[in-house]
Protein backbone atom coordinates (compact mmCIF):
# COMPACT_ATOMS: atom_id res chain seq x y z
CA UNK A 1 0.00 0.00 0.00
CA UNK A 2 1.23 3.41 -1.03
CA UNK A 3 1.86 6.03 1.61
CA UNK A 4 -1.00 8.62 1.57
CA UNK A 5 0.43 11.09 4.03
CA UNK A 6 3.50 12.95 3.00
CA UNK A 7 6.14 14.32 5.21
CA UNK A 8 6.09 17.89 6.37
CA UNK A 9 8.91 18.92 4.04
CA UNK A 10 7.12 17.38 1.04
CA UNK A 11 3.92 19.28 1.87
CA UNK A 12 5.89 22.55 2.12
CA UNK A 13 7.47 21.86 -1.25
CA UNK A 14 4.06 21.17 -2.87
CA UNK A 15 2.56 24.30 -1.28
CA UNK A 16 5.49 26.38 -2.63
CA UNK A 17 4.77 25.11 -6.17
CA UNK A 18 1.06 25.78 -5.74
CA UNK A 19 1.72 29.40 -4.71
CA UNK A 20 4.13 29.92 -7.62
CA UNK A 21 1.53 28.45 -10.02
CA UNK A 22 -1.21 30.78 -8.70
CA UNK A 23 1.06 33.83 -8.98
CA UNK A 24 2.00 32.93 -12.56
CA UNK A 25 -1.66 32.44 -13.47
CA UNK A 26 -2.51 35.88 -12.02
CA UNK A 27 0.34 37.50 -13.93
CA UNK A 28 -0.79 35.89 -17.17
CA UNK A 29 -4.54 36.49 -16.67
CA UNK A 30 -4.41 39.98 -15.15
CA UNK A 31 -4.02 41.85 -18.48
CA UNK A 32 -6.83 39.77 -19.98
CA UNK A 33 -9.15 40.57 -17.07
CA UNK A 34 -8.30 44.27 -17.21
CA UNK A 35 -8.98 44.31 -20.96
CA UNK A 36 -12.37 42.65 -20.44
CA UNK A 37 -13.38 45.25 -17.86
CA UNK A 38 -12.10 48.16 -19.96
CA UNK A 39 -14.05 47.03 -23.01
CA UNK A 40 -17.29 46.65 -21.06
CA UNK A 41 -19.39 49.63 -22.20
CA UNK A 42 -21.45 49.66 -19.01
CA UNK A 43 -18.30 50.19 -16.96
CA UNK A 44 -17.16 52.93 -19.35
CA UNK A 45 -20.41 54.81 -18.72
CA UNK A 46 -19.85 54.62 -14.98
CA UNK A 47 -16.24 55.75 -15.09
CA UNK A 48 -16.17 58.33 -17.90
CA UNK A 49 -18.77 61.11 -17.81
CA UNK A 50 -20.71 61.84 -20.96
CA UNK A 51 -18.90 63.97 -23.50
CA UNK A 52 -21.27 66.91 -23.00
CA UNK A 53 -20.12 67.16 -19.39
CA UNK A 54 -16.45 67.14 -20.40
CA UNK A 55 -17.08 69.80 -23.07
CA UNK A 56 -19.33 71.75 -20.75
CA UNK A 57 -16.52 72.19 -18.26
CA UNK A 58 -14.55 73.88 -21.03
CA UNK A 59 -17.39 76.35 -21.69
CA UNK A 60 -17.92 77.02 -18.00
CA UNK A 61 -14.20 77.66 -17.47
CA UNK A 62 -14.14 80.08 -20.41
CA UNK A 63 -17.13 82.00 -19.03
CA UNK A 64 -15.61 81.98 -15.53
CA UNK A 65 -12.42 83.52 -16.94
CA UNK A 66 -14.43 86.29 -18.64
CA UNK A 67 -16.37 86.87 -15.42
CA UNK A 68 -13.13 87.10 -13.45
CA UNK A 69 -11.74 89.58 -15.96
CA UNK A 70 -14.86 91.71 -15.44
CA UNK A 71 -14.72 91.55 -11.63
CA UNK A 72 -10.95 92.14 -11.58
CA UNK A 73 -11.48 95.31 -13.62
CA UNK A 74 -13.61 96.68 -10.77
CA UNK A 75 -16.66 95.82 -12.87
CA UNK A 76 -15.79 98.02 -15.81
CA UNK A 77 -18.86 97.91 -18.14
CA UNK A 78 -16.64 97.52 -21.21
CA UNK A 79 -15.14 94.35 -19.70
CA UNK A 80 -18.66 93.00 -19.14
CA UNK A 81 -19.21 92.97 -22.91
CA UNK A 82 -16.78 90.08 -23.38
CA UNK A 83 -18.81 87.97 -20.96
CA UNK A 84 -22.26 89.13 -22.05
CA UNK A 85 -21.71 88.72 -25.78
CA UNK A 86 -19.75 85.45 -25.68
CA UNK A 87 -21.66 82.49 -27.05
CA UNK A 88 -20.92 78.89 -27.99
CA UNK A 89 -22.35 76.24 -30.27
CA UNK A 90 -23.15 73.25 -28.06
CA UNK A 91 -25.01 70.07 -28.98
CA UNK A 92 -26.98 70.07 -25.73
CA UNK A 93 -29.40 67.28 -26.64
CA UNK A 94 -26.54 65.20 -28.10
CA UNK A 95 -28.32 64.37 -31.34
CA UNK A 96 -25.32 65.24 -33.49
CA UNK A 97 -26.96 68.39 -34.86
CA UNK A 98 -26.54 71.97 -33.74
CA UNK A 99 -29.13 74.72 -34.21
CA UNK A 100 -32.04 72.56 -35.30
CA UNK A 101 -33.58 72.24 -31.89
CA UNK A 102 -34.33 74.34 -28.86
CA UNK A 103 -32.75 72.76 -25.78
CA UNK A 104 -33.10 73.49 -22.10
CA UNK A 105 -30.12 74.66 -20.06
CA UNK A 106 -30.35 75.90 -16.46
CA UNK A 107 -34.10 76.57 -16.84
CA UNK A 108 -33.45 78.55 -20.04
CA UNK A 109 -34.58 77.43 -23.46
CA UNK A 110 -31.72 78.15 -25.81
CA UNK A 111 -30.86 77.56 -29.42
CA UNK A 112 -27.82 75.31 -29.59
CA UNK A 113 -25.89 77.65 -31.88
CA UNK A 114 -26.28 80.61 -29.50
CA UNK A 115 -25.60 79.49 -25.94
CA UNK A 116 -24.41 82.60 -24.11
CA UNK A 117 -22.27 82.68 -21.00
CA UNK A 118 -25.20 84.06 -18.99
CA UNK A 119 -27.22 80.98 -20.07
CA UNK A 120 -24.44 78.68 -18.87
CA UNK A 121 -23.61 80.34 -15.56
CA UNK A 122 -24.30 83.78 -14.20
CA UNK A 123 -21.28 85.84 -13.30
CA UNK A 124 -21.53 86.87 -9.66
CA UNK A 125 -19.27 88.79 -7.32
CA UNK A 126 -21.35 88.93 -4.17
CA UNK A 127 -24.40 87.47 -2.49
CA UNK A 128 -26.96 90.10 -3.48
CA UNK A 129 -29.22 89.98 -6.50
CA UNK A 130 -27.52 93.12 -7.84
CA UNK A 131 -24.16 91.34 -7.73
CA UNK A 132 -24.81 89.17 -10.79
CA UNK A 133 -24.50 89.56 -14.54
CA UNK A 134 -27.95 88.33 -15.49
CA UNK A 135 -29.24 88.63 -19.06
CA UNK A 136 -31.04 91.82 -17.98
CA UNK A 137 -27.97 93.31 -16.28
CA UNK A 138 -25.90 92.49 -19.36
CA UNK A 139 -28.42 94.34 -21.53
CA UNK A 140 -28.26 97.40 -19.26
CA UNK A 141 -24.45 97.44 -19.32
CA UNK A 142 -24.41 96.96 -23.09
CA UNK A 143 -26.85 99.86 -23.43
CA UNK A 144 -24.57 102.07 -21.35
CA UNK A 145 -21.46 101.21 -23.37
CA UNK A 146 -23.03 101.30 -26.84
CA UNK A 147 -25.19 104.39 -26.19
CA UNK A 148 -22.00 106.21 -25.26
CA UNK A 149 -20.17 104.78 -28.28
CA UNK A 150 -22.93 105.60 -30.80
CA UNK A 151 -24.20 108.65 -28.92
CA UNK A 152 -27.72 107.39 -29.55
CA UNK A 153 -29.93 105.00 -27.54
CA UNK A 154 -31.86 103.78 -30.58
CA UNK A 155 -28.74 102.85 -32.55
CA UNK A 156 -27.29 101.21 -29.43
CA UNK A 157 -30.48 99.15 -28.98
CA UNK A 158 -30.45 98.03 -32.60
CA UNK A 159 -26.80 97.05 -32.34
CA UNK A 160 -27.43 95.02 -29.17
CA UNK A 161 -30.39 93.33 -30.81
CA UNK A 162 -28.12 92.27 -33.67
CA UNK A 163 -25.47 90.95 -31.24
CA UNK A 164 -27.70 88.92 -28.91
CA UNK A 165 -29.98 86.71 -30.98
CA UNK A 166 -31.95 83.59 -30.15
CA UNK A 167 -30.07 81.60 -32.79
CA UNK A 168 -30.91 79.98 -36.08
CA UNK A 169 -33.31 77.35 -34.79
CA UNK A 170 -37.03 78.07 -34.74
CA UNK A 171 -37.50 81.22 -32.77
CA UNK A 172 -40.30 81.51 -30.24
CA UNK A 173 -43.62 81.93 -31.98
CA UNK A 174 -42.49 79.75 -34.91
CA UNK A 175 -42.14 76.54 -32.94
CA UNK A 176 -43.81 74.67 -30.12
CA UNK A 177 -42.41 77.26 -27.71
CA UNK A 178 -44.54 80.32 -27.21
CA UNK A 179 -43.28 83.76 -26.39
CA UNK A 180 -45.00 83.63 -23.01
CA UNK A 181 -42.90 80.66 -21.82
CA UNK A 182 -40.79 81.86 -18.91
CA UNK A 183 -37.92 79.63 -20.04
CA UNK A 184 -37.21 82.01 -22.91
CA UNK A 185 -37.98 85.25 -21.09
CA UNK A 186 -34.23 85.97 -21.15
CA UNK A 187 -34.64 86.58 -24.87
CA UNK A 188 -38.26 87.69 -25.39
CA UNK A 189 -38.34 90.19 -22.54
CA UNK A 190 -34.76 91.41 -22.78
CA UNK A 191 -33.27 91.07 -26.26
CA UNK A 192 -36.06 90.59 -28.80
CA UNK A 193 -37.01 94.27 -28.72
CA UNK A 194 -34.18 96.04 -26.94
CA UNK A 195 -34.90 99.45 -25.41
CA UNK A 196 -32.06 101.40 -23.89
CA UNK A 197 -33.18 103.83 -21.20
CA UNK A 198 -32.38 107.49 -21.48
CA UNK A 199 -30.57 109.35 -18.69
Amino acid sequence: MEKIFRSKSERKEIRKYQIITVILMLIILAPVIVKIFKSDSKLDELIIPESIDIDFDKYTMHCDALCKRFTDSRRNPKEALAYCEKYFEIDLNKNGKIAEDVSELNNYDVCEDRVYCFNIEECSWGSGSRSRLTPEKCKDLMCDVYAEQYDDNTTAAQYIQSRITFGSCSSPGESEITETDTSISWWTETYKNVHCRSY
